[in-house]
């Protein structure tokens, strides 16, 4: 009496649509960039020891404060990255947030993006032997 064969199934009860919900949360700059300078220096200390050229001596010293200058330009121009979806999400078209008629006047934001790109020009000919050599030459050149 137990068995089941001849009857018939019932049909699984319509699915509910799926909704994903109200989404919010950060990806802060730590949690993508606090393990590169620990990496990065492990590969500065591997490659120095076995005496690759361009990683020892001043080169090894000053890739260090490059690295931690390339991730703090990264931290401060791309993190933190917001994810929304749902209610907290932005719902004005991309074409609205778009500055159609560029501001005749400079603006002040100027300034600090050459200030940002003052410790590359420092730091990027001390890390390579082949800009370190273009950059005398060019330093001598009238």
């Amino acid at each position: 009496m137990g068995t089941t064969a001849g009857r018939h199934r019932q049909p699984p009860a319509p699915a509910e649509e799926f909704t994903m919900g109200d989404v919010h949360f950060e990806i802060g700059a730590t949690t993508v960039l606090g393990p590169l300078p620990a990496a990065y220096g492990l590969l500065v200390a591997v490659r120095a020891r076995r005496g690759r050229a361009g990683w020892t001596g001043r080169h090894a010293v000053t890739r260090m404060p490059a690295a931690a200058y390339a991730a703090g330009v990264l931290a401060l121009t791309l993190f933190p990255v917001v994810v929304t979806y749902g209610e907290y999400a932005n719902l004005m078209p991309w074409t609205n947030q778009i500055n159609w008629v560029p501001v005749p006047s400079p603006d002040p934001s100027i300034l600090a993006n050459v200030v940002l790109t003052v410790p590359l020009g420092v730091l990027l000919p001390l890390t390579t032997a082949r800009l370190g050599a273009a950059w005398r030459s060019a330093s001598r050149s009238r």
